[in-house]
């Protein structure tokens, strides 16, 4: 490893995971919501990951520049695109209940945790150091 971080670089490194951990618990909780009625918040959780997703996108940016040397890492931090393009509304309706389930469930959440999970082991060896 040729990246030394700051202690701004490491914490930002820190609260990037910490999203993208939430992230995931916010699908886990939009998938159970389509089929435990008592789940109520599914609709305003799918919401607040569709606005940590703009987040993430500017801090992908920021995550890429401390890597700038890895260009491993910085196209594992933009292949979040790959997971985004899921969202293309001219293919998706996502007032459908059904389809939006499908899409929640079958599409986006096992993209964006697939991504999510890998673009954290590649970090893991910085935030730990």
């Amino acid at each position: 490893m040729t990246t030394t971080l700051t202690e701004i670089q490491h914490q930002l490194l820190q609260q990037y995971t910490g999203l993208l951990e939430t992230i995931e618990e916010a699908f886990d909780y939009v998938s159970k919501s389509f089929e435990n009625y008592e789940l109520t918040e599914g609709d305003r959780i799918l919401g607040d990951i569709f606005s940590a997703f703009g987040q993430l996108a500017s801090t992908n940016v920021q995550v890429a520049n401390l890597y700038f040397e890895n260009r491993s890492i910085q196209e594992k931090v933009y292949e979040f695109e790959s997971v985004i393009k899921i969202l293309n509304p001219a293919e998706i309706n996502l007032t459908d209940p059904v389809l939006k389930q499908q899409i929640i469930n079958d599409k986006l959440s096992p993209a964006f945790t697939a991504w999510s999970r890998n673009i954290q082991n590649v970090l893991k060896p910085y935030i730990e150091s």
